[in-house]
């Protein structure tokens, strides 16, 4: 399941990823009180969709507390977490950037249930401090960046249009949900 916050205005500040991991974590103890079973097996992720892209500060809190950030001028992290475990993904970008994305975007990308964790007997939600430090959180903000460019301009090299083919449908079901609301 994905958590969802959209936003459009010209910059994302701090209190903004603050409100919206608070509004996660309390959504998250909320239904881990109803149902702490059932709120431990299941996955969710919180994404944050900006219309404007992002300040670095903003992309390095994102990341600190695993809140998926999505703006208009870099892939998502999962995104490129999945595109660089594909067995051909270095035919298109550097290998050695591809490796370093997932060792540090694993970290970033985990599910809320893994990062407050669950003890039920205890009814006590469990914060893991196991998080990337502001060096790796730098070079995983420099490799989003540049896996990026590399991302997209395979892209455009070899599989010219296939991206906003894929894009269509998506547009079209997200305009008719609209109309339909």
């Amino acid at each position: 399941m994905v958590l969802i916050e959209s936003k459009s205005r010209i910059t994302l500040d701090k209190s903004d990823i603050a409100t919206f991991h608070l509004k996660c974590f309390d959504f998250y103890r909320a239904a881990a009180c109803e149902d702490p079973e059932q709120t431990s097996k299941t996955r969710w992720w919180p994404l944050l969709v900006s219309s404007e892209p992002a300040s670095e500060t903003v992309r390095r809190i994102c990341c600190d507390l695993g809140v998926v950030l999505c703006d208009p001028e870099r892939l998502p992290l999962p995104a490129l977490l999945f595109a660089a475990a594909q067995p051909n993904a270095d035919d298109y970008l550097s290998e050695t950037y591809l490796s370093e994305m997932v060792r540090l975007a694993e970290a970033t990308c985990v599910p809320m249930q893994q990062r407050w964790r669950l003890d039920r007997d205890s009814r006590e939600v469990c914060l893991s401090l196991d998080n990337i430090n502001a060096t790796e959180i730098s070079d995983l903000l420099f490799l989003q960046d540049e896996l990026t460019k590399g991302f997209l301009h395979a892209f455009d090299n070899h599989a010219p249009g296939r991206l906003a083919q894929r894009a269509r449908p998506l547009l079209e079901r997200y305009e008719a949900a609209r109309l339909a609301s």
